[in-house]
C-alpha cells in the first residue's frame, strides 16, 4: 500500500481515535522528516524523497486529529554518542566507535524540526535507558518545546 496520509487519518478518525503517534527518529538516527542536521533521512536517502511527517501533520490538522511523535534522543551513529552506551557494549549491529568526541555533548538543536509541522499533540522521548548518567538537558528541551508551542 502506498503512503496516503489522507486515507490513514480518515481511517483513524473513523475508528474513533483522537491522535496518531509516529516515529520521527529512532535510535539508528534515521529521520522520517527532512532533517537539516543530517542527510540520514527519508528525503535524502530513499527513492520516496518526501517528508512524510509534514504530509501527515498537514492532514492531521485538516481532519482534526492530534499528531504525536516518538523521538529517540540517542543516535547510535553520531560522533557525540560516543563512547557508546549500554547498547553499544553488547551489540554487533552498531558501528565501531569512530568518533573522536569522547564526551557526551547532547544538544536540543534536533528539535528545530518541530517548527515545520504546526501544532503537535506531544512527544514521547526514548533512549534515556542507554546512558542513564548522561546529561540529557531535559529542562532545556522541555523549555524549547513549550516555547515552540506558544508560538503556534
Amino acid at each position: 500500500m502506498d503512503f496516503d496520509p489522507k486515507e490513514w487519518v480518515a481511517l483513524v478518525k473513523a475508528a474513533g481515535m483522537k491522535y496518531i503517534t509516529i516515529t520521527s527518529k529512532h535510535h539508528d538516527g534515521f529521520a522520517m522528516f527532512d532533517s537539516k542536521l543530517t542527510d540520514w533521512d527519508i528525503v535524502d536517502r530513499t527513492p520516496y524523497k518526501k517528508d512524510i511527517i509534514k504530509m501527515l501533520a498537514d492532514e492531521c490538522h485538516k481532519q482534526g486529529i492530534k499528531l504525536f511523535f516518538y523521538h529517540s534522543h540517542l543516535d547510535w551513529y553520531q560522533d557525540n554518542y560516543f563512547p557508546l552506551g549500554r547498547t553499544g557494549q553488547t551489540s554487533d549491529v552498531l558501528p565501531q566507535a569512530t568518533g573522536t568526541n569522547t564526551s557526551i555533548t547532547w544538544t536540543v538543536s534536533f528539535l528545530s524540526f518541530l517548527q515545520n509541522y504546526g501544532e503537535i499533540g506531544g512527544i514521547w522521548f526514548d533512549g534515556f535507558w542507554d546512558k542513564k548518567d548522561a546529561d540529557w538537558r531535559l529542562e532545556k528541551t522541555y523549555k524549547l518545546i513549550h516555547s515552540l508551542s506558544l508560538q503556534l
